[in-house]
């Protein structure tokens, strides 16, 4: 049986090499989603051969196994989940599976399974190079808006990369933004917050980059995320 426990910063050196074995797509084939959102959802991980397992459920909600990331046999994988949501008395669910994934588990255990799509849950995409020339239709409003900002703020704003250094300036802009949005009053701004924190909090040691904009001096936004 897998032996799930809660995820940690350690955890990270082994988790890597599996998810690159894997190579698989999605959001949640991150260490670092994973681990910011350990306490949102109740994340646990294990390892199994060379595959990474994480079990997660909200609190009192149902519980969910993530498609396996790594290489080798699935078939005793995928049945040591299902042992394991037995063992726990609930349902087996598993979330995260891609196209790939359907078709392989349907090889291994034709019938055994149903798959649905979870349209609200997809990840969206972008090329880099249309996200850094902003070209073509689908993205007129996102350039109209940086045209928008250049033309109004000419010699006011600069930009920089986000630092040790330059962090708690991106953090007080983010608490401030907060208190104008409410992140208090909505539960799913107030997770996003949680996990935010998360990242400001391991910066360094989750690899992350980011970029940061002034206007007259002050950071009036930031990015983060994984190189």
């Amino acid at each position: 049986m897998p032996d799930f426990r809660r995820i940690t910063l350690a955890d990270k050196e082994w988790i890597d090499p599996l998810l690159r074995m894997g190579n698989l797509r999605g959001s949640e084939y991150t260490f670092t989603n994973n681990f910011i959102y350990r306490t949102i959802y109740h994340i646990e991980v294990a390892r199994m051969n060379d595959y990474y397992l994480v079990r997660s459920h909200r609190e009192g909600g149902a519980y969910s196994y993530l498609y396996p990331a790594g290489s080798g046999d699935l078939r005793p994988v995928v049945d040591a989940l299902v042992a394991d949501a037995a063992e726990l008395g609930v349902p087996f669910h598993m979330n995260g599976v891609p196209r790939e994934g359907t078709a392989a588990l349907e090889a291994l255990f034709p019938g055994r399974f149903a798959f649905s799509e979870a349209r609200d849950n997809f990840d969206y995409l972008y090329e880099s190079e249309k996200l850094i020339t902003l070209s073509g239709k689908k993205l007129h409003g996102k350039r109209n808006f940086v045209n928008r900002f250049l033309a109004e703020n000419e010699g006011r704003w600069a930009y920089e990369a986000v630092t040790p250094e330059n962090l708690p300036e991106c953090w007080r802009m983010n608490v401030a933004w907060c208190a104008e949005n409410g992140c208090g009053e909505d539960p799913s701004l107030a997770e996003e917050t949680c996990a935010v924190k998360n990242c400001f909090d391991n910066f360094t040691a989750l690899g992350l980059r980011g970029g940061l904009l002034r206007l007259d001096g002050g950071v009036i936004a930031y990015t983060m995320g994984l190189p």
